[in-house]
């Protein structure tokens, strides 16, 4: 929390809640993501919709990744 040491309480607790709706939101994405991938894969076989679903919550699951295991980590420090 270096980083945030200069900013008023009310501030910081504004962007921690802003960043739990942002872990929400993309864990909620991920999970309904590779369900719905799931799904297709199970329905139609490996074909376009399934892949995309696969490629789209990977995408989201590395943003999550980088957002909260690496840059937000490295600015607690």
């Amino acid at each position: 929390m270096a980083g945030q040491m200069n900013l008023p309480r009310k501030a910081e607790g504004a962007q921690n809640r802003r960043q739990a709706v942002l872990r929400l939101v993309l864990g909620q994405a991920q999970v309904i993501g590779a369900t719905v991938a799931v799904v297709l894969l199970l329905q139609e076989g490996v074909k376009a919709p399934a892949i995309l679903a696969t490629v789209l919550t990977g995408i989201v699951s590395l943003t999550s990744i980088l957002l909260f295991r690496v840059v937000w980590r490295e600015h607690r420090k």
